[in-house]
């Protein structure tokens, strides 16, 4: 069978569903907790928080970048930064923080800030189409369509 050809419009587009893996845990289908005020709530309370904002899209779909989060601490306290820093920290690295605000520093002194390559979105699209199937697996739920394959 032929890999589908998507445009870049198409692969963004099924990332931004592909993301919200990111509020699912391992032990149950309906609950998650958000990651910066650690409290539990209906899977579809949560949302796929980014600590560099979404509009730096080198690091939009990367993974150390999200965590699930309440839309309290997403959207109306703007992210929770200072948690959210913590939560990068602790789950990924200090290391891997200081290269994030180092990226995040290099883009605001741009006038325009860099796009992905089509290759590099395909990267992201399979990983987290990876993690998807996965979580289907683990929690027997349907996350994405069957016929969402690895491009």
């Amino acid at each position: 069978m032929e890999k589908p050809t998507l445009t870049t419009k198409q692969i963004k587009t099924r990332l931004d569903q592909l993301l919200k893996v990111v509020r699912y845990n391992l032990d149950s289908p309906t609950e998650g907790i958000c990651e910066t005020c650690r409290t539990k709530h209906a899977i579809k309370e949560l949302q796929a928080g980014h600590f560099i904002k979404r509009s730096d899209l080198w690091l939009k779909y990367d993974p150390r970048n999200l965590m699930a989060q309440c839309v309290r601490c997403n959207h109306f306290m703007d992210g929770c930064q200072d948690k959210a820093a913590y939560v990068v920290i602790k789950k990924h690295g200090l290391d891997t923080f200081n290269q994030m605000i180092e990226l995040d520093y290099k883009w605001l002194a741009q006038e325009k800030k860099p796009g992905l390559k089509k290759n590099e979105l395909i990267h992201h699209y399979n990983y987290w189409l990876r993690k998807n199937r996965e979580m289907e697996q683990k929690l027997n739920i349907k996350l994405i369509p069957n016929n969402w394959s690895f491009l």
